[in-house]
């Protein structure tokens, strides 16, 4: 019980909450002192889901490029329909997270 008691915690939806949430870092600082900075972990967080991402993004390009070839020279396309579905997924999966973030901000 050390962060509060059961009813402020079933006030905050958890499942919503940002690994890279400030509020969590600063729960953090004030039981381990020593740590000087939580906004630098913050962005260390966000630009390694960043990378991440557009890693992914990179891959999935390539797998569409590959199957394109894989379809013009086997006459496949199995592996151009995983690349594009799996693009879609991702990009429409991050466009719901943005906008759900967004109506958050502007509930509050």
């Amino acid at each position: 019980m050390k962060y509060g008691t059961l009813i402020e915690l079933e006030n905050t939806d958890i499942r919503r909450r940002h690994p890279a949430d400030a509020e969590y870092y600063r729960r953090r600082e004030q039981n381990q002192p020593h740590n000087p900075s939580p906004r630098r972990q913050t962005k260390t967080i966000r630009y390694l889901n960043y990378f991440i991402f557009y890693s992914i993004l990179a891959a999935l390009v390539v797998g569409i490029c590959m199957g394109l070839i894989d379809l013009f020279v086997n006459f496949r396309v199995g592996g151009l329909l995983f690349s594009i579905i799996a693009m879609a997924v991702i990009i429409s999966g991050v466009r719901i997270i943005n906008r759900e973030k967004r109506e958050d901000g502007r509930r509050k």
